[in-house]
């Protein structure tokens, strides 16, 4: 069993993984590794590289595992991954949710709830296909990206957002989504919004892997993952 292993993360991605004022690394991505390591009873050292360097960096030898928030590949997901590397279990997972202002929730996040109603979404993403899909009723407003679905809904433009769960809990936990809350539950058909994050590693190295699983839901298990994902995003993201 490996007792030191370097584990490879990005550094520019909060609240997942970030450098603080003083240098250090922080962020959902650092804890959850850290509480892995601990699990595994394993000596780990952070190293940063740029996005496009992990999965080389991790190829040529120079690290464990990449704990950057990389999307587990599924069919019409798109993926950083290629040859070479395998995944761990999904360590959260990325559904659609709605968000609503608080003063104008509807009765249900369903069909015939939602119909007539105006919905944010970002212009070519899973999101505006699955709600195409799924809500045939509702009045559909494309916008360019997710900040400005969420101007939009914050100053009364439309009914809804429905994105990616995790960014909406970021953005209504924050200042400027102080107008608006999560609604409904979690949409996580994988054709549309595929596995989640997992954890990288070079291929043939399933014995890790295999540990690292069994690490993780050892966390969610006893709670330590809930406490985790809550001081980051107010809810489980699991």
């Amino acid at each position: 069993a490996a007792t030191s292993l370097v584990i490879l993360t990005e550094g520019d991605y909060p609240p997942f993984n970030y450098r603080d004022e003083a240098g250090e690394l922080r962020g959902f991505d650092i804890e959850i590794a850290a509480a892995l390591c601990e699990r595994l009873a394993a000596d780990c050292r952070f190293e940063t590289r740029r996005w496009n360097e992990l999965l080389p960096s991790l190829k040529r030898g120079e690290g464990d595992a990449v704990v950057a928030s990389m999307l587990i590949p599924s069919q019409g997901r798109d993926s950083a991954a290629g040859e070479g590397v395998i995944f761990s279990k999904g360590y959260y997972s990325t559904p659609g949710r709605f968000a609503a202002r608080r003063n104008n929730v509807p009765p249900a996040a369903t069909p015939a709830a939602l119909a007539g109603r105006r919905i944010a979404v970002q212009a070519g993403s899973a999101h505006e296909a699955f709600a195409q899909m799924r809500f045939p009723a509702a009045e559909l407003v494309a916008f360019p990206n997710s900040a400005e679905a969420e101007k939009a809904l914050a100053g009364g433009e439309v009914d809804l957002v429905f994105a990616d769960r995790n960014a909406l809990l970021r953005w209504t936990s924050a200042k400027e989504g102080a107008c608006c809350r999560l609604v409904g539950s979690d949409y996580a058909d994988p054709a549309y919004f595929g596995e989640g994050a997992g954890i990288v590693l070079r291929a043939g190295n399933e014995a890790l892997r295999d540990r690292i699983n069994d690490a993780l839901a050892s966390l969610v298990s006893d709670g330590t993952y809930g406490r985790i994902s809550t001081r980051h995003f107010s809810a489980n993201i699991f």
